[in-house]
């Protein structure tokens, strides 16, 4: 993988993660985020992170994107009843 997709993978995870409250921390071996009502500015207590593996984050994945896509779709609907 060349580093504009790479670095184009980890702005999609990152938006991702956004969309569900979280805020990417590193990728380095897993998927490092913290919950964005737990920091502090840029500071996070350890015990506020979240860390998820390789392969979980694999696995993962796919579910929050069609969660996400719902997510979108649910307010798109109610954007066009509430326009009706």
């Amino acid at each position: 993988m060349g580093k504009e997709r790479l670095e184009a993978v980890i702005k999609e995870d990152a938006d991702l993660l956004s969309s569900f409250g979280l805020r990417l921390l590193s990728v380095s071996g897993g998927i490092r985020a913290a919950v964005e009502s737990e920091l502090n500015g840029d500071r996070v207590n350890p015990w506020n992170v979240l860390e998820i593996s390789d392969k979980t984050w694999n696995w993962l994945r796919p579910i929050l994107v069609e969660c996400a896509e719902a997510k979108r779709t649910d307010m798109a609907d109610v954007i066009r009843l509430a326009a009706n």
